[in-house]
């Protein structure tokens, strides 16, 4: 996670928008020298939510499978892996 100071982000727009876009990773902004933002550009927002919904598909897909239950089937699980993907 990359760090900046909250004043960072009224003087550099630009700049921090430019950082979060090219490496896709969040952006920590501190005051007084502790966190309190994180922001990130859109795309790899939705990019993380898309996998952390998956995830928690699946969690919920292998605890109904331990349990005995037939949830997902080979042909779903790929077109939800080529959602997130793409």
């Amino acid at each position: 996670m990359i760090t900046r100071p909250s004043a960072s982000i009224q003087q550099n727009y630009d700049d921090i928008a430019k950082l979060a876009r090219d490496t896709g990773a969040p952006i920590c902004l501190t005051t007084n020298g502790k966190r309190d933002l994180v922001i990130m550009d859109a795309a790899s927002f939705e990019r993380k939510a898309k996998l952390l919904s998956l995830r928690e598909k699946l969690l919920s897909a292998e605890e109904e499978r331990m349990a005995g239950k037939v949830v997902i089937t080979l042909k779903v699980f790929n077109t939800m892996m080529d959602e997130v993907i793409d």
